[in-house]
């Protein structure tokens, strides 16, 4: 009786491990990360692309012009098919096809309905001049009319926006002083001032006038406006804009730069 109660113990033990086994080889199986292979069918997919999203794992791909994906998942990740010309599919992947290696997707066409339109032959003569006096018109919708008030004040620039965060709030303002950074901050600001203001000369003058009124090459062209930029004098002419003082001032400046750069 006791040779029969240690014989049964042992089977006993040995199916538990035998079943524990199993159970691990089952959850590699499930939890482990495989290559999602597949072909879509459609109507005419060779023109279009189909976004393939796995939204377990937050990864995506699309479809060759084939119709073939490659995608990584696992057994239980839903394949979001997606696009405009299909209608919307989710798939949920099983183990068979990761060892099947190759799953066919059918997509279906989205159907766009429009509502019916009736056409009276009987309306328009054939004539645009005549028609288009016959054709009732609405008034033209304005911002009184919808009830918004547009503003028109300049918005800030990205550097003007860096340096109000900067010193708004209650710490902000010391923190950004004592490290430095709202004075960084002002020195970009100022340096871009200064390119828009080159920009600006390049453009109300025209690339023409340097070129082939002052012999400059087109090359040199932002650099002699830089050599300009510092005199005192350029910032107060171009900032009243008259181009007739400009044109003189850079006259009196060509020559010298010419020198200084060899040309």
């Amino acid at each position: 009786m006791l040779v029969t109660c240690k014989g049964f113990y042992g089977l006993f033990v040995t199916m538990k491990i035998i079943t524990f086994c199993i159970f691990i080889i089952t959850c590699q199986v499930y939890g482990q990360t495989e290559n999602f292979h597949g072909q879509i069918h459609a109507d005419s997919l060779t023109a279009f692309t189909v976004n393939i999203i796995n939204l377990n794992q937050s990864k995506g791909t699309t479809n060759d012009e084939h119709g073939y994906f490659d995608i990584k998942a696992k057994t239980g990740d839903t394949i979001l098919f997606s696009s405009i010309q299909y209608q919307r599919y989710e798939y949920v992947v099983t183990i068979n096809d990761l060892f099947n290696k190759f799953t066919k997707i059918e997509l279906i066409p989205a159907v766009q309905s429009m509502h019916p339109v009736t056409v009276l032959s009987s309306m328009f003569s054939g004539y645009l001049s005549e028609d288009l006096t016959e054709i009732p018109l609405r008034p033209t919708l304005t911002d009184d009319m919808l009830g918004v008030k547009r503003s028109f004040k300049k918005q800030p620039t990205p550097i003007e926006r860096k340096i109000y965060t900067a010193k708004s709030g209650i710490l902000d303002l010391p923190i950004n002083l004592i490290n430095g950074k709202l004075k960084l901050l002002r020195h970009v600001e100022q340096i871009e001032k200064f390119e828009a203001s080159l920009q600006k000369v390049e453009k109300t003058m025209g690339t023409e006038f340097f070129t082939k009124q002052l012999a400059i090459p087109e090359l040199y062209i932002y650099d002699f406006i830089r050599y300009c930029a510092d005199d005192p004098i350029f910032k107060i002419l171009n900032n009243t804009e008259d181009r007739f003082k400009l044109i003189e001032f850079y006259r009196q400046k060509v020559q010298p730069y010419r020198l200084w750069k060899d040309i």
